[in-house]
This record gives structure tokens, C-alpha cells and sequence, in this order.
């Protein structure tokens, strides 16, 4: 039934797949993984049906009750992007922020505030911008062996740059995009 529902949702037949989920999760208590992967997947479905609602209940199950690491923070982020999608940006930075608390390394934690800061910057909330940026690129910088950091921190740099020229402060503008220049060409 778990691959039928993957089928599902690989086709984009995500009525059908919520539907294959929730008779996973209704009949597989006594296996939790399963409960929790299909909660998880079920939460995606009814995400991309726009059945916020309800998927962010799914996403906050499997946060709350998930024994995998790793399962809690894909469900976060699903939430966060819910969140988002449903206009409520600052309950999505609140999520974004417990990730970056929480992340287990260097990588994920850049990441994660990277999120943060796009969307920080949507909301105009430029000193938090500045701030989390800031954060970035030190924590990128001290970690030469961080995979995708080169990325990471270009994007960092670039929205340095952007966020000090809408908050009219043009040197600070300029010299993060001569770093982000000279680092990055």
C-alpha cells in the first residue's frame, strides 16, 4: 500500500495518494516508521493540493512525535514552506529559526539561515537580513570544508549587498558586493 501511495504521488494523483496515506496511518500503528514516513508523505500530498490545514497538522505530528532526526527536520521545513505559502511569514521564520538552533552541522545550519534571510528579506526586515548574513558568512568562512559553502556564501554576499542599498547604506552595499566580487567572480 506505502509503494501504491508513492505511485500515487509520483503520478500527481495526490487526491488518491492521501487517500492510500491516511489508510497506511489508520492501519499501521504498531509499526511508527511506517507511521511517520506516511504522515510525512501524506502532509506533501495535501500540500500540493493547497490543504494547508491539514497538512500542517501532519508536518506538526510527525515534528512533534517522529523518532528520526531527520524525518522532524524535512517535516519542519515542509511546514515552514506551508507557512509561506499561506502568507504567514513571520510563524515560518519562528521554524526556520528552531532549524538553525537545532542543526547538527556546519552545512545545514547555512542553510538554514540562508532560508532565514531570503525570507527576512521578502518581510523587509533588513537589519535581521544584515544580521543573519553577517552570521553566514563567518560561519562559512571558518568551515573551508564545507560542501556547497562557496555557494552558500556567495548568495550571502549578493544579499548583503542588496540589503544595505534598500536600507540606503551604500558603502556597506558596496563593499559587500566588491567581497562577494572579489571572492566570487
Amino acid at each position: 500500500l506505502y509503494i501504491k501511495a508513492k505511485a500515487y504521488t509520483g503520478e500527481k494523483a495526490y487526491e488518491e495518494a492521501a487517500a492510500a496515506f491516511t489508510g497506511i496511518i489508520d492501519g499501521a500503528k504498531d509499526h511508527p516508521r511506517l507511521v511517520e514516513s506516511s504522515l510525512y508523505a501524506r502532509g506533501t500530498a495535501l500540500l500540493s493540493l493547497g490543504r494547508h490545514g491539514e497538512a500542517d497538522r501532519d508536518f506538526g505530528r510527525v515534528v512533534d512525535e517522529a523518532d528520526d532526526p531527520v524525518l522532524q527536520r524535512a517535516a519542519r521545513r515542509m511546514l515552514g514552506m506551508s507557512l509561506i505559502q499561506q502568507g504567514r511569514e513571520l510563524e515560518a521564520s519562528a521554524n526556520y529559526e528552531a532549524l538553525a538552533a537545532n542543526a547538527t552541522d556546519v552545512q545545514e545550519k547555512a542553510e538554514y539561515l540562508l532560508l532565514l534571510a531570503e525570507l527576512y528579506h521578502g518581510l523587509k526586515t533588513y537589519d535581521r537580513v544584515v544580521r543573519i548574513c553577517s552570521d553566514i558568512v563567518e560561519l562559512v568562512a571558518s568551515d573551508g570544508s564545507l560542501p556547497g559553502g562557496e555557494s552558500i556564501q556567495e548568495t550571502a554576499f549578493f544579499l548583503l549587498g542588496d540589503t544595505h542599498g534598500r536600507m540606503a547604506e551604500h558603502a556597506q552595499g558596496t563593499k559587500a558586493y566588491s567581497n562577494a566580487l572579489q571572492r566570487f567572480p
